[in-house]
Parts: structure tokens; C-alpha cells; sequence
């Protein structure tokens, strides 16, 4: 009997691996086949058990239970709020209650899911499952760039059909975990193919022109210079990867023409705000949903500690818009803030946002092994970026993103902390 149970779990934890293949190949093409996998790996997990083990390790690693806490903090706060039904979070949904069900808990998942369910051996096949959506990504990219001059349109017309923002995160993460296959690979011809690979996603992330992508590109450029340049380089050396990296960014503003005129926006809409006193523009609208966040939660002392409510948060910024300033009166029309710090605080309290940087602070404290440290660094890096543009959970492709790299980066470490107890004791 024992047997017989033994090889039903084994049965059904092949199942849920291949389940977290599917997921890996999916989640950012097709939502359907999204929200699938997360039923079927719901089912299947909870088919497998082991459920003191997996608890154990929820509770060791903690970025799970932080994330929670801070969804927690979201409810607490809509039982707190006036209403229910005026937050940043309701335009899709009857009220918060529904929305943080729907989106941050439900889409979440898969992290728990894949950090302890995950096998080994399994790793480097979601890891390609990935791979495939930022070869899609990247091919959509150029496909809508030369359609272009097929059609004599703008490209800007073009790309504005996928979401600039995340595609450039998703492709940034991707670069990274393509530098960490270099540990994998020892030939000349699959290096080959990695680097031209590498080659066409930053061309992407640049033709897409995402300043939130293009700054995150940046820095993960001069986390793979200094990371590598500790191990491998001398100070010339440094000095001539440092001065290559300025070339090409320096040469996309001036040939690459989303570029320059992305760059050019974000300075022609800074110029408007602060001479002519001008939010109507695209980081226009940011810095008025930033500049009027900051002076609600600053208001008063419970605002500062607790928050504007998550029920009715919206409410209050629309409220406080119309009284003061009615020249601001249309972000509120917003879904939110677009900014993850600023929303957390707002939906969650302070403790909320504090809880939220701790956990991207966990996961960059992992025991990873060589092979996944860029990647593992190209992730944080990436979502914090993001979280200046976006918020994690308003998007179900975002938040599998996010879910996807947490899970992943746990189940590392799991077994990377096994493999490095094990050394000890032999």
C-alpha cells in the first residue's frame, strides 16, 4: 500500500512539474492557457501533499509569507476604508474584496506552487519554457517594427498594441538568465547563439522604448560588468566595457528614433510641469499621480501610518483633486498610481510598502549558486524598475512574471541550501 501511495505521488509530482513547464510557455502569450495551468497546478498540488514540508519551507524562506502579509494588510485596509468600492483597484471588479481575490492571491500561486513543488531536474525546462516567450516577445518586436515600412505608419502606433513597459521587463529578465547559460554552455557555437540572442533582445528593448526598460537595461549592463569584472577583468578592461556600454546607449538615442523621441518626451514633459504648470502628458500624469500621493499620505498622521484606504482611495484623490487642484483632476481617472511603492503605501500602509522592499531585499539575499546569480540579480533589478512605472498586481501578466521568478529563485535556493548542507556533513 505504501508503495503503491509512493508511486502516485511520484506520478503526480511529474505531472505538476510539467504542469510548471506549461505554465513557463504561457503566461505572458496566452492568458487562457495561464489560468489553466494555476487550476490544474492548484489540484495537483494539493494531489501531491507533503504539506509540513512545504510549510516548513514557506516559513524558512519567508518572501512568500511577506507577500501575503502585505495582501493581508490590503484587506485589513478595505474593512478599514469608508467604502468598498472606490479604490484604484475596483474598475474591473464589484469591490476590493473581489479584485485582491481575482488578481494578487489567485495569480500568485504558481510562486508557492513552483518554490516548493518544484524538481530539480525540472529547472532548466521552465527556464527554456521562459526562454520561448522572450523569443516571441522579441520576434512581435521586430515584426511590428518592419510592418511599419510596409504600411508607412509610425512605429509608435505599432507598438503601443502590447504593453511597452512589461515587455521591456519580461526582456530584460530574459537577457539576464541568458547570460547565466553562459555557465551551462562550454561550445563556441551555442555561446555564439546565446550572445546573438542577447544581441536581438537589448536591439528590442531599445526599438520598444520603454524609458522604465531602457534604465532597467542599463543597470543590469553594469551589474553583468561588475560582476563579471571582479571575477575576470582588469581596470582596463572595466574601463573598455564601461566605455562600450555608453557607446551603444549613446548611438541608440541618435539611430534609433523611439529612442530619441521617448527621451525627448520625458524631458519635453518635465518642462511642462514644472514652467507651465502643465500634467497633461504621459510622465505628466505620473508626476501628478506621484506629487499628489505624497501630499495625501503626508496629510495626517493616520494617512502617513495607515494609508487613504484601499476601499476608497481613489475616492479621496478625486475628492482632494476637485477642491485644490483642478488642473489635476483628470489623473484620477487613472487605474492607479503607477508606482509600486507609492500604491502599496496607499492600499496597505506604510508597513505594506516597508514589507514590500523587504522582500525584494530576500530575494536578492537567496543562496543562489553561480549559475543563477545574474539571474537572480537581473530580476530584482528589473522588477524594482518596474515598480517606478507599474504596480505588480494590476496586470495578470505582470503579476505570472513576478510569481514565475519568485517561485523559481526559491526552489534554487532550496536546493542549492540542501546541496551545501549535505557538503558539510560529508
Amino acid at each position: 500500500m505504501n508503495l503503491n501511495r509512493v508511486l502516485i505521488q511520484q506520478k503526480v509530482s511529474i505531472i505538476l512539474n510539467v504542469i510548471f513547464v506549461l505554465y513557463a510557455a504561457s503566461f505572458i502569450v496566452s492568458s487562457g492557457l495561464e489560468r489553466l495551468t494555476i487550476y490544474l497546478a492548484t489540484l495537483f498540488w494539493l494531489l501531491e501533499g507533503n504539506y509540513k514540508e512545504k510549510l516548513k519551507q514557506l516559513i524558512s524562506q519567508k518572501v512568500i509569507l511577506l507577500y501575503l502579509s502585505i495582501i493581508l494588510l490590503f484587506f485589513i485596509s478595505i474593512f478599514m476604508s469608508d467604502s468598498v468600492v472606490n479604490g484604484f483597484m475596483q474598475s474591473k471588479y464589484s469591490n476590493g474584496y473581489s479584485y485582491f481575490y481575482h488578481k494578487s492571491i489567485i495569480y500568485f500561486l504558481m510562486a508557492i506552487y513552483i518554490s516548493t513543488s518544484l524538481k530539480k531536474e525540472y529547472i532548466k525546462f521552465i527556464v527554456y519554457a521562459f526562454l520561448l516567450q522572450v523569443l516571441y516577445m522579441v520576434g512581435n518586436v521586430y515584426y511590428l517594427y518592419f510592418t511599419q515600412f510596409i504600411n508607412g505608419d509610425d512605429f509608435t502606433y505599432y507598438i503601443m498594441s502590447t504593453n511597452r513597459i512589461f515587455y521591456s521587463i519580461a526582456l530584460n529578465i530574459g537577457f539576464m538568465l541568458i547570460c547565466s547559460l553562459f555557465y551551462f554552455y562550454q561550445t563556441k557555437i551555442l555561446k555564439s547563439i546565446l550572445i546573438l540572442f542577447m544581441i536581438l533582445i537589448v536591439f528590442a528593448i531599445l526599438l520598444l522604448g520603454s524609458r522604465a526598460g531602457i534604465l532597467a537595461l542599463i543597470i543590469n549592463m553594469l551589474v553583468i560588468l561588475i560582476y563579471f569584472g571582479k571575477r575576470y577583468l582588469n581596470t582596463k578592461s572595466l574601463i573598455v566595457s564601461f566605455a562600450l556600454i555608453s557607446i551603444i546607449f549613446v548611438s541608440s538615442y541618435h539611430y534609433i528614433p523611439q529612442v530619441k523621441h521617448r527621451l525627448n518626451a520625458a524631458k519635453s514633459d518635465i518642462v511642462k510641469v514644472y514652467k507651465s504648470n502643465n500634467y497633461n502628458s504621459s510622465l505628466g500624469i505620473r508626476i501628478a499621480l506621484y506629487e499628489t500621493s505624497f501630499k495625501l499620505l503626508l496629510a495626517n498622521p493616520k494617512s502617513f501610518i495607515f494609508g487613504l484606504g484601499c476601499g476608497d482611495a481613489k475616492y479621496k484623490f478625486k475628492k482632494y483633486l476637485d477642491k485644490n487642484e483642478p488642473n489635476k483632476a483628470f489623473i484620477s481617472k487613472q487605474p492607479h498610481v503607477h508606482n509600486q511603492y507609492l500604491q502599496t503605501w496607499i492600499d496597505g500602509g506604510l508597513l505594506a510598502m516597508i514589507i514590500y522592499i523587504s522582500l525584494l531585499i530576500y530575494l536578492l539575499k537567496l543562496n543562489t549558486p553561480i549559475q543563477y546569480k545574474l539571474a537572480k540579480y537581473g530580476f530584482v533589478s528589473s522588477i524594482f524598475i518596474l515598480g517606478f512605472s507599474d504596480i505588480i498586481y494590476h496586470r495578470g501578466t505582470i503579476l505570472g512574471l513576478f510569481a514565475f521568478g519568485i517561485g523559481l529563485f526559491l526552489a534554487i535556493d532550496k536546493y542549492h541550501n540542501k546541496e551545501r548542507t549535505l557538503e558539510k556533513t560529508t
